[in-house]
């Protein structure tokens, strides 16, 4: 584990934009998430350094119309929860765009970034959805 977050480390933040795209490029082109059954899909939200970055899927994702799910682990880790929770349509207003590649889709929120901007951060740094009814739980 230490031998592979050491190189993750290492990469520029180039790289992991490039791995990125490699990464969101095969998933939308994948027959499962492009079949009409595809309604919803869940990702998690990036950790700020050291991974890639999941923006681009999350707004292609909403972009298409789909439903998103994001985990939310609960700010307080002892107690090794975790909920799916459905990002609201009204968190995901497109913006306009001249460019046509899925990097360059923009779905924003109140602050103009993605959706979660305003959420708070856990202690990794990774936005979790606040605890609120606004927010509702994936139901099995």
């Amino acid at each position: 584990r230490k031998q592979f977050r050491s190189s993750l480390s290492t990469l520029t933040h180039d790289e992991l934009s490039t791995q990125s795209t490699q990464v969101w490029e095969q998933l939308f082109q994948l027959p499962q998430y492009n079949s009409e059954s595809c309604k919803s899909i869940g990702l998690f939200i990036s950790m700020p350094k050291g991974e890639i970055s999941t923006d681009e899927a999350c707004r292609k994702v909403l972009d298409d119309g789909k439903t998103l799910y994001v985990p939310r682990c609960g700010l307080d880790f002892e107690q090794c929860d975790m909920d799916l929770i459905r990002v609201p349509s009204s968190d995901a207003s497109p913006v306009a765009t001249t460019a046509t590649s899925t990097s360059s889709l923009a779905s924003t929120g109140s602050s103009g970034g993605m959706f979660y901007k305003d959420w708070p951060r856990n202690k990794w740094g990774i936005p979790e959805a606040p605890r609120s009814d606004e927010y509702n739980i994936a139901q099995p």
